[in-house]
């Protein structure tokens, strides 16, 4: 989850350092703009999270009690 004190480099950072341990999809939750992102080769805004092989789809309302 991004806090509000977080640093753009500092998430850089640390989106690097998921890929190198080979984490394939990472998942940024902005609390502050209520919007998520997926992280594969480069970060995109995204409606919802999903795990397309798992079944699973989560958006911002569900994480934030909105829907």
């Amino acid at each position: 989850m991004v806090s509000p004190d977080d640093r753009y480099s500092r998430i850089v950072e640390k989106l690097a350092e998921y890929k190198a341990w080979g984490v394939p999809r990472i998942w940024l939750v902005d609390s502050r703009r209520r919007a998520l992102a997926v992280h594969t080769a480069a970060v995109s805004d995204v409606d919802a999270g999903r795990l397309p092989e798992y079944g699973v789809e989560i958006t911002p309302g569900e994480i934030w009690g909105l829907t």
